[in-house]
């Protein structure tokens, strides 16, 4: 996920994901610990871009098993990662459809 102010500084707080629809839906906090790219709260200044690469299997923690279970009950294909700032905007974005599609692929065996 990209993410862009134009008008003023700020802080990236968290990083999470919403799953579902309506009154059916969750919102689950992403642990950025073993980011490869930094951790958070992350400042971004104006008109600059960040990335944050998180990653899906670490020390024996399988986060796509994870996230498959705890998903089992909403529609994957709803799934959005969502970054909350210290400036009152969030920002959200459909997840990729390969993330997707592996959790879907886990979703089979469970």
């Amino acid at each position: 996920m990209e993410i862009a102010l134009d008008i003023r500084i700020g802080e990236i707080n968290n990083i999470g994901w919403y799953i579902g629809k309506g009154k059916k839906k969750i919102q689950l906090i992403q642990n950025t610990n073993s980011s490869t790219t930094g951790t958070i709260p992350k400042t971004l200044m104006e008109h600059e871009d960040i990335s944050i690469d998180i990653a899906f299997v670490n020390n024996n923690v399988n986060w796509i098993e994870d996230m498959a279970k705890l998903a089992s009950k909403y529609d994957i294909n709803t799934l959005q990662i969502v970054a909350t700032t210290n400036i009152g905007i969030t920002f959200r974005e459909k997840a990729d459809s390969s993330l997707i599609n592996s959790i879907k692929e886990k979703q089979k065996g469970l």
